[in-house]
């Protein structure tokens, strides 16, 4: 009876050891329910869309409006704004849910639409801006996609990368398929992201952060070169356009997935608004600054947006141990 006692003893640990790896695998590779998690992917593509949808009509629509060129950029980054307002009513409500700023959003999205729209028919300017506004709210969505697909209750860790990637394409979609539809950026750029979408399975997230770094820098700084010798035309315009906008989308794959997996999972709410406030104030800021870019002539353009891709380069590179996180 001792001896039995004894042997029992020696495999449970065993038996408990191995039942716990397993159910520790489980918890790295889990997703969420395939209904919801389709949602969520479509409402990023569909808000992605209808953000940069404005962006190759919004200047001419404003000049009829009798808006000018500034006016535009604002129409195109004023909806961040808002957004990010908006998470502060939002996030005080939400219950760690995403069913109510879904809903939020869908209607705010609806209506700003009509709001933008109707703008021509009662040739009102301001119409135009209202409804950007009203927009704004909806595209508070976007920080919740962030979080669902970093939430440690519904993702384990080596899927959060994965799901980024898909919304970063998403977001390419967004930016091809609204000013561009149907155009040559959807037909080149998609690809290059799927190939990210597989590599992420793979490769470590630091390394995919490095390598959209390096890209979008090769690009302004050949678009710098073409600046400065004079050689600009649409060919080569729109090949440093390209590869500038594939490497940064690249490297904001991994932004968000990064810190979920370096901090503890109770914060990820707190880093998504990090995240998603500080694309919000990006794309507020780029829009004034992209539409004033000719006024304040191109090599200091330019010039501004290498210094902050070498001060962020030389930051990660500081840290690049301190990144190593899991696959995935």
């Amino acid at each position: 009876m001792t001896d039995l006692k004894r042997l029992l003893n020696q495999i449970n640990p065993f038996s408990s050891r191995h039942e716990t790896g397993d159910n520790h695998d489980e918890e790295e590779y889990k997703l969420p329910n395939t209904a919801s998690l389709v949602i969520m992917i479509s409402m990023n593509i569909l808000l992605q869309v209808s953000f940069f949808i404005v962006v190759s009509s919004s200047n001419r629509y404003a000049e009829y409006l009798g808006g000018n060129a500034t006016f535009s950029g604002i129409v195109i980054g004023i909806p961040t704004a808002f957004a990010g307002l908006s998470l502060i009513p939002l996030t005080k409500y939400d219950k760690g849910l995403y069913k109510m700023p879904l809903h939020v959003s869908c209607c705010f999205a609806i209506l700003g639409h009509v709001a933008y729209a109707l703008a021509f028919r009662a040739n009102f300017l301001y119409l135009v801006l209202i409804g950007r506004c009203l927009n704004g709210v909806a595209f508070s969505m976007f920080m919740y996609c962030k979080r669902y697909c970093t939430d440690s209750r519904i993702v384990g860790i080596r899927r959060r990368t994965t799901l980024a990637s898909w919304l970063v394409i998403g977001q390419c979609l967004g930016m091809s398929l609204g000013p561009f539809l149907g155009g040559v950026l959807y037909n080149i750029g998609f690809p290059f992201l799927l190939f990210n979408l597989l590599a992420a399975r793979r490769t470590q997230d630091r390394k995919l952060l490095a390598f959209g770094t390096i890209l979008g820098l090769a690009g302004l700084i050949v678009f710098l070169s073409i600046l400065r010798t004079g050689k600009v035309n649409y060919g080569s315009l729109f090949a440093c356009w390209w590869t500038v906008a594939l490497g940064f989308n690249l490297a904001t794959t991994v932004t968000l997935s990064l810190l979920s997996k370096q901090l503890p999972p109770e914060w990820n709410s707190r880093t998504s608004m990090a995240i998603q406030c500080s694309n919000y104030t990006g794309r507020v800021t780029g829009a004034i600054w992209g539409g004033s870019g000719v006024s304040v002539g191109m090599l200091n353009f330019v010039g501004l947006e290498i210094a902050m891709v070498g001060i962020g380069a030389v930051l990660f590179t500081t840290l690049w141990r301190d990144l190593k996180t899991k696959t995935g």
